[in-house]
């Protein structure tokens, strides 16, 4: 099995930084490099292999011709969710606070980890804008009640939210991360996301490299066949359950999580979580089970 690691040895690495793209560099309609701008000179780079992983500005793959093999699509204001994060500190260490990784799902607002068990980042996310956030999280402030805190720092930022392209390869192209919105259906983390993808891409590429010549379409397809198969048709599956369960009401949310119908409780009454687990596997007779509660209902 070879690694990145092992690939530096075979191959040399240059890095260049403060780089700004320009176009891609074609020859007989293929993919040969980009030419790129730094401290206003502009250079040509030519490689066997362009990787976009510019994150969400996905400054090459909306740049393709259309018929080139890959979707070219940007993410538009409801392709992604708006994240607002305040890092805050509760002033009254004597009263009980909630325990961070506390979702509360209606409004999209979770409270994570930080700095001290008297610390904890307050998100919230929301298609749309950051205003779309910011109402969510004031609706939230005013029917939950949390113990008093203070807010040391405020960020704020954009996931992908919405399935990748059909596929992440074309001839001598690849794309990554969230420039190929990968990332986790129920949080929208992406380095984790996508180093799966990265695992395979990397083996792959390697083994085509050592063959030498140019790589096309159908000899990185492999990356698409292993990480759709597996990882990809997982989120898949989470992606079609958000399109609905996003929607619900709060009646509807506390329904469903009281009965365990969206996914099934796990050991001691507790939900699996879904960014680590990806699917829910269950026995024929916890279907029937799953089943009979559904019906009791009717």
């Amino acid at each position: 099995m070879s690694t990145f690691k092992d690939i530096l040895f075979y191959y040399e690495l240059h890095l260049e930084f403060s780089t700004t793209f320009e176009k891609l560099l074609f020859q007989n309609n293929n993919i040969v490099g980009i030419k790129a701008s730094k401290n206003g000179i502009l250079k040509e780079y030519y490689a066997k292999l362009i990787v976009d992983a510019s994150g969400t500005n996905e400054v090459i793959r909306t740049t393709l011709l259309t018929n080139y093999g890959i979707e070219t699509f940007s993410l538009g204001p409801y392709d992604v969710m708006y994240v607002l994060l305040q890092y805050i500190k509760w002033t009254d260490p004597h009263l009980s606070h909630p325990e961070t990784d506390t979702s509360y799902n209606f409004w999209v607002v979770w409270l994570g980890p930080s700095l001290s068990k008297e610390e904890a980042i307050l998100g919230v996310g929301q298609p749309g804008s950051f205003e779309n956030a910011r109402l969510a999280r004031e609706d939230f402030l005013n029917q939950i009640e949390l113990p008093p805190y203070e807010i040391i720092k405020e960020e704020r930022g954009y996931t992908p939210y919405r399935r990748p392209p059909y596929s992440l390869v074309a001839d001598g192209f690849l794309c990554i991360g969230d420039a190929a919105t990968i990332t986790y259906p129920f949080s929208g983390h992406g380095v984790t996301a996508t180093w799966m993808l990265d695992i395979i891409a990397a083996e792959i590429i390697d083994r085509e490299l050592q063959k030498g010549g140019y790589l096309p379409q159908d000899r990185l397809w492999d990356i698409n066949v292993e990480y759709f198969r597996d990882q990809g048709a997982k989120f898949a599956g989470l992606l079609t359950q958000l399109s609905g369960i996003l929607n619900f009401s709060k009646k509807e949310w506390n329904y469903f999580l009281k009965k365990g119908l969206i996914y099934k409780t796990g050991e001691d009454g507790e939900l699996p979580e879904p960014n680590k687990e990806y699917e829910e596997e269950m026995s024929f007779g916890e279907k029937l089970r799953f089943i009979v509660k559904i019906l009791g209902d009717y």
